[in-house]
């Protein structure tokens, strides 16, 4: 395919986050997240593709791990491994790792100004040609939406198309959270009203700001929920990480049930764009894990009274815990992770099939 298009690569830093700062990215992939995480073990970059008249035609953020992500939510060889069986089992061999567009969420993507094809295959294109300059072992994009990962592929079948755990969102089409409720067919509702009667309340929600005093108390109630899930739960890591999140340049908030001191259950969003993104969730657990109604009211319905009041659009719950979700109002969309393995470890067509099916 014969290129009009220039590329460059930049250095991903507070400049480079402002001039490429553009609309129509999900917060995963705005310049602004991915600057709060830049810099921590992989070095991150930001390409650019430009016309004829030297106007931005799109951008591709892409993240270089020198040594393998330490979070195998974000490791291509991790997520690969799934899919290649022992045949993958050489980790070495997968870095330096090559990690593009978003470094951390589950709506993962680029930017391109075009709208129609083939145009906005050529500028794809043209920022994969430059992703190839550096030189890494292996590369991926994780958790792409169907439509994405697509257009992709049919620009680079390199990559093997590997399914990952749908994303969940709410549409907010009603003014009120009684119309958000008409709007539920009578078991999602009758399932809500007993998941309010148990907490008893909305959750109250508060700002966060990165100096918060409340951050030990909600890395404490994240870990719980992430050893609760079989992954690592350091609560200081953990209230670092809510703190770059609350200082990525969107409004950050906090959903909270129990003692406004010592809550019992908390939830951080962020808001940006038309839609409020929770990020993480922790609580405490009763026996057998209950957690009296929380878990619902502060990962669901204390974000949908946000957004009713604030006139978003729309709340994204995140992957995971997909029925849960949807019987209490949410949409599950597809994601895919694409991924590039280092030469000579291959796939058969029959065996992707086989674990895949196609995208």
């Amino acid at each position: 395919m014969i290129t009009t298009y220039t590329t460059r690569r930049h250095e991903l830093n507070t400049a480079t986050a402002r001039e490429f700062d553009v609309s129509g990215t999900s917060l995963y992939t705005s310049t602004s997240w991915n600057l709060a995480f830049a810099g921590r073990d992989a070095e991150s970059y930001l390409l650019s593709a430009h016309d004829r008249s030297g106007a931005l035609a799109g951008t591709l953020l892409g993240h270089l791990f020198k040594q393998p992500p330490a979070n195998l939510v974000y490791n291509a060889h991790a997520i690969a491994s799934k899919l290649l069986g022992e045949s993958a089992q050489t980790p070495n061999r997968w870095s330096p790792q090559l990690l593009l567009g978003g470094r951390y969420g589950q709506q993962n993507g680029y930017y391109i100004a075009q709208s129609e094809q083939p145009r906005r295959k050529e500028v794809l294109a043209a920022l994969l040609a430059e992703s190839c300059s550096f030189n890494a072992s292996s590369q991926g994009f994780l958790y792409l939406d169907k439509q994405s990962a697509d257009e992709i592929l049919e620009v680079a079948p390199k990559y093997l198309a590997i399914p990952a755990e749908p994303d969940a969102s709410i549409t907010i089409n009603a003014t009120s959270f009684e119309g958000f409720l008409a709007g539920l067919t009578s078991r999602q509702r009758y399932g809500v009203r007993r998941d309010l009667r148990r907490v008893g309340s909305m959750p109250r929600v508060r700002p966060v700001t990165p100096e918060d005093s409340m951050m030990r108390a909600y890395g404490r109630l994240a870990a719980q929920t992430q050893r609760r899930h079989n992954l690592p739960g350091d609560p200081d890591r953990l209230s670092n990480y809510i703190a770059r999140c609350a200082a990525c340049g969107a409004e950050a908030v906090a959903f909270t049930v129990g003692d406004e001191s010592s809550p019992a259950a908390f939830s951080l969003a962020l808001v940006y764009g038309d839609t409020l993104w929770v990020r993480m969730v922790g609580l405490e657990y009763g026996p057998g894990g209950d957690t009296g109604g929380a878990y619902p009211a502060v990962l669901i319905y204390g974000p949908v009274q946000f957004a009713l009041d604030r006139k978003l659009r729309s709340v994204n719950v995140g992957a995971g815990a997909g029925d849960f979700k949807r019987r209490r109002g949410a949409t599950n969309r597809s994601r895919w992770s694409l991924i590039a393995p280092p030469p000579g470890i291959t796939v058969s067509p029959a065996q992707l099939l086989a674990r895949n099916g196609h995208v």
